[in-house]
């Protein structure tokens, strides 16, 4: 388990990531996490459920993560990208075992945030999670 922490820290060491999660898909449990944001169990299966049905959501639609209401920009079988009105935003990528959720806070770090999504979803590929 320190492993997995580790390996999600690195992603707030950039300075664009504030939180970052890695979730078990299988049971929706929460295997690894860094950053202050907290996400409930109902928080971890409307995401599951917007990869769910991905084809299903458009960019009008949007998905409410603990008091905050994100509207989706885009949504395909392996991410999530999505935005509150404040500009902040989450970001969600889905691997063969685990989706991994990063949030950002300020829309300057939206591109870092990716970045960073797209390397530890790239790593857990990797390792066949």
């Amino acid at each position: 388990m320190a492993d997995l922490e580790r390996v999600m820290h690195t992603g707030t060491l950039t300075g664009f990531v504030s939180s970052s999660y890695l979730v078990r898909r299988k049971d929706k449990r929460i295997v690894a996490r860094s950053g202050s944001c907290e996400l409930c169990a109902h928080d971890l299966v409307d995401i599951d459920r917007c990869f769910r049905h991905e084809s299903k959501v458009d960019a009008v639609s949007h998905v409410t993560l603990g008091e905050t209401k994100y509207k989706i920009v885009r949504l395909d079988a392996s991410a999530l990208y999505a935005r509150a009105e404040d500009k902040s935003g989450v970001m969600a990528a889905r691997t063969g075992m685990h989706v991994i959720i990063n949030f950002y806070d300020v829309p300057e770090a939206a591109a870092g945030c990716a970045e960073a999504l797209a390397s530890l979803a790239e790593y857990f590929k990797e390792k066949g999670r």
